[in-house]
């Protein structure tokens, strides 16, 4: 939980998901026709990032993932190639020399042998491929969602290692044998380059890094900084303000998916749940229930500290921040600022007055609806931009979500104010019964 959010480009990390854009056509018609009550998170999920708009992620994941791949690819090719030959054949007349290995075949097939490895296969081939096609389940495309088809692909691929192993143990055909195995360790080097050595862009959204980042190397170079002291991310600022300026008795509650300012601050949370990250995908009934519940555990035993993360939760980049407390863009207080501050310049921010607000809240929300409808149908759109009425649809719902956040505003804007921790771009707000002491 305390691993930092360091993908600028938008990749996630357990506190900084992926950035992928709602979705087109069909694939999510029928999550459209099912009940509110009944859309899960998955389906909830899919009817705004279609499989479509998914591919793209996935098959960078692939190509960054393409050694395990390939050594499962090697794996099943060198077995069906066995399966067929040994249908036209004896397995005795494609043996390639004795192996300790082999033990005696089955009656009838006089001279085969089965070595022990292929008693397993079909089912390494199995979790394999289920591997290689879960990842397509969830939209969100996280990270971890690729983890388990590198070992099953490391398991498959150790087959055909061993397939190798026997050619050179045979003898025959050494310097052959010898020049193949180079030249796949050399490809291999050169597939596993950038996972030690960095990336050039994001797996998530193919945006171009400023340099190499996210290998191996680099994250040995962040671990010396941080043992060094020299960098610390916003969420541990944040983190660190709260342990010094409270004590471990001072509930908080952290407003996004970082659950690790929980751990580092040693905090507690006074509701049931400790963060919600779904706000933007959960339908707006939902999001209002929900919103309207945490409210009424934490007015019966108010945190001290509030901590709005600005986490961008999926769908990411085609909708506003959910602010606990909107700011202006402008200090002629005509436009609401609705990019997420981690991401901006230091600088003054200009919070909306608890007066003004009520006088302005439409205002906020019209321009919540204009700016997912512009979002939504750039050219530049990952997945291409949305048709003007699909995008007015996503762009109200966005707006209905958004006015359901109401009572949590009030509830922040009546009992709260305003802090800021020196290491820290995240907004922090202090309850006024705790503010000064």
């Amino acid at each position: 939980a305390a691993k930092p959010a360091a993908d600028s480009a938008g990749s996630p990390t357990p506190n900084q998901p992926a950035d992928p854009a709602p979705a087109t056509g069909q694939d999510q018609s029928a999550a459209d026709s099912a009940p509110a009550g009944s859309r899960t998170y998955v389906s909830t999920s899919r009817r705004l990032r279609g499989f479509l708009d998914q591919a793209p992620t996935v098959l960078r994941f692939y190509r960054l993932l393409i050694l395990p791949i390939a050594l499962a690819a090697v794996s099943i090719g060198i077995w069906l190639v066995r399966l067929v030959r040994s249908r036209h054949r004896p397995a005795a007349s494609m043996s390639v020399g004795p192996h300790p290995g082999c033990t005696p075949g089955t009656p009838g097939t006089p001279g085969t042998s089965v070595w022990p490895p292929e008693r397993f296969l079909v089912l390494l081939v199995v979790w394999w491929l289920l591997d290689m096609a879960f990842v397509w389940i969830s939209p969100h495309s996280y990270e971890q969602y690729y983890l388990p088809l590198t070992a099953s692909g490391a398991f498959l691929g150790g087959y055909g290692i061993g397939s190798y192993h026997r050619r050179l143990a045979a003898g025959r055909h050494l310097g052959v044998w010898l020049a193949v195995g180079a030249i796949a360790g050399l490809i291999m080097i050169l597939m596993a380059w950038p996972i030690v050595f960095g990336l050039k862009s994001s797996p998530h959204t193919g945006s171009k890094y400023d340099g190499l980042s996210r290998g191996y190397v680099q994250k040995y170079q962040e671990i010396s900084q941080r043992q060094r002291g020299s960098t610390i991310t916003p969420w541990e600022g944040v983190a660190d303000y709260i342990r010094t300026h409270s004590t471990p008795q001072d509930a908080i509650y952290v407003w996004g998916w970082y659950p690790g300012i929980y751990v580092r601050a040693q905090r507690l949370a006074p509701t049931r749940e400790a963060a919600y990250g779904t706000m933007h995908s959960d339908p707006p009934d939902r999001v209002e229930r929900l919103i309207r519940d945490l409210v009424r555990q934490m007015e019966a035993n108010p945190p001290r500290y509030l901590v709005d993360t600005q986490k961008m939760h999926f769908p990411f980049y085609d909708h506003p921040v959910y602010d606990l407390w909107p700011r202006w863009l402008d200090r002629e207080r005509r436009v609401f600022d609705l990019h997420p501050r981690i991401y901006r310049p230091a600088g003054k921010i200009l919070y909306v007055s608890r007066t003004e607000y009520p006088r302005c809240r439409e205002l906020f929300l019209e321009q919540v609806e204009g700016y997912c409808q512009i979002k939504l149908q750039l050219p530049s759109r990952q997945g291409g931009p949305l048709p003007a009425d699909r995008a007015g649809q996503l762009a109200r719902e966005e707006r209905a979500r958004q006015a359901a956040m109401e009572p949590l505003r009030d509830f922040v804007m009546r009992n709260y104010v305003w802090r800021s921790a020196p290491d820290s771009a995240m907004l922090l707000f202090e309850h006024v019964s705790t503010a000064g002491k």
